[in-house]
């Protein structure tokens, strides 16, 4: 029994949070250590495109189009962003897109998580959608921030 205890607390315990944390992080947009801007997402995509790599030209473009709104700071992507977090939360800038960035979500999370190995005319999908929201002016009102699911810190009034 004391053996048993023991091996519990020793290998038991850090094993079981180990395998929760790599649950829940397996459905974040982004790697923790990914710091490639929207462009370096796009060449990326674009190469594995030309290799007929089709999921990872998809999941890339995608990527490359939340990154995008990041940078645009049309969208916060938080540590444990997915790509559904990010269409929903596009749509408050970008309304005209809304569908589109959320079917291309579901077109990210097939490719990502579902083993659908993607095809040409999906990926050329993706890009259009991202070629027209590089173009498109948002609709922000004076002070918008970008849309949070949550507030990191309080807001305090002058």
């Amino acid at each position: 029994i004391a053996v048993l205890v023991l091996a519990f607390l020793v290998f038991g315990v850090p094993r079981i949070r180990a395998r929760s944390s790599v649950r829940s992080a397996g459905d974040e947009l982004f790697e923790a250590d990914d710091r490639r801007d929207a462009a370096a997402m796009r060449r990326a995509a674009d190469a594995a495109a030309a290799d007929a790599r089709w999921n990872e030209a998809i999941a890339e473009r995608f990527r490359a189009i939340a990154r995008s709104l990041h940078e645009r700071t049309l969208v916060a992507t938080l540590p444990g962003s997915t790509a559904h977090d990010v269409a929903r939360r596009a749509a408050v800038p970008l309304p005209e897109h809304a569908a589109s960035l959320v079917h291309a979500a579901h077109e990210f999370d097939a490719v990502r998580y579902l083993g659908d190995p993607g095809d040409r005319d999906r990926y050329r999908q993706i890009v259009a959608l991202d070629l027209e929201v590089q173009r498109t002016r948002p609709q922000l009102t004076p002070g918008d921030a970008p849309p949070l699911d949550r507030e990191p810190f309080a807001r305090v009034e002058p």
